[in-house]
């Protein structure tokens, strides 16, 4: 109502032209033959005056009234676009077996995202990596060492044509899937990696909170530091024991025929008598 105002204020007019009371109901063909103009009688501050937005009493200012001050608080407040048809939640419960899936396939609905998620290990990267629509993420800087290792190997081994871009930074708190343009961010109400375990929400916010996350985490997203695909060492082969064929065996020396006899012999001779 308020624009519909100042786009066309309802000021009082005079008519300046004697023929026009006469041609009212032919003003339409006329108009392009007689120059007829419609010339306000009030100024902009006389109208203001009347609708009680203004006091003009004096020459030297104009103060607002309290109905004047109470319309420019309402025209300078940011004006709320989505309606409560804009906005829908899932509930993933951890009695659900199919939590994580349901997930996972809200992930997949958002077009060229970027995923915030502190927590955002190996595990989930191959989760992810099986669907198109995730091409960066914003982790956080709370990991292990040996976790952002993984992650670069992880994405350095990803399929032909598949490629995620991650990105390091401390300054992260909450977890989102941000659309690249229009369209609105999904909230993520726990870690990927606790999705299943305790009762958690996914939303989809209005446009208006989507748009100042989109441009806020476009700076963070800048200022943050890549991590680098790594391709995993290749392990060197196991060592195998050499053989010296300069080195001759061991020869176990046979007994003599010889040997053999005295040993029969020795066996086969009675004992002898007691003295």
């Amino acid at each position: 109502m308020v624009n519909a105002f100042a786009d066309n204020p309802e000021q009082q007019f005079s008519e300046e032209a004697g023929i026009f009371a006469v041609l009212t109901s032919t003003r339409s063909s006329l108009s392009s033959v007689f120059d007829i103009q419609r010339v306000a009688d009030e100024t902009f501050c006389q109208y203001l005056a009347r609708l009680s937005w203004i006091n003009d009493d004096t020459a030297e200012a104009v103060e607002l009234t309290p109905a004047g001050r109470a319309l420019l608080k309402a025209l300078n407040s940011p004006a709320l676009e989505e309606t409560t048809a804009d906005v829908f939640e899932i509930v993933l419960n951890p009695d659900n077996p199919f939590a994580y899936a349901q997930a996972l396939s809200g992930l997949s609905t958002v077009k060229n995202a970027l995923l915030v998620e502190p927590y955002f290990r190996l595990d989930q990267l191959m989760d992810v990596a099986e669907f198109d629509n995730i091409v960066r993420v914003l982790v956080g800087s709370r990991l292990k060492a040996a976790e952002y290792d993984l992650l670069a190997t992880g994405i350095a081994s990803l399929r032909d044509g598949r490629s995620i871009e991650i990105r390091k930074t401390a300054d992260l708190h909450d977890r989102y899937l941000i659309p690249a343009e229009d369209g609105g961010v999904l909230m993520l109400g726990a870690s990927l990696g606790a999705i299943g375990k305790k009762v958690s929400t996914m939303t989809t916010l209005g446009q208006v909170a989507s748009r100042a996350l989109r441009d806020a985490h476009e700076q963070i997203w800048c200022e943050a530091e890549p991590i680098e695909p790594k391709k995993p060492v290749a392990l060197p082969p196991a060592p195998t024991e050499a053989v010296d064929s300069k080195v001759p065996a061991k020869k176990v020396p046979a007994k003599t025929t010889a040997s053999k006899k005295t040993a029969a012999k020795k066996s086969a001779a009675p004992p002898k008598a007691k003295g």
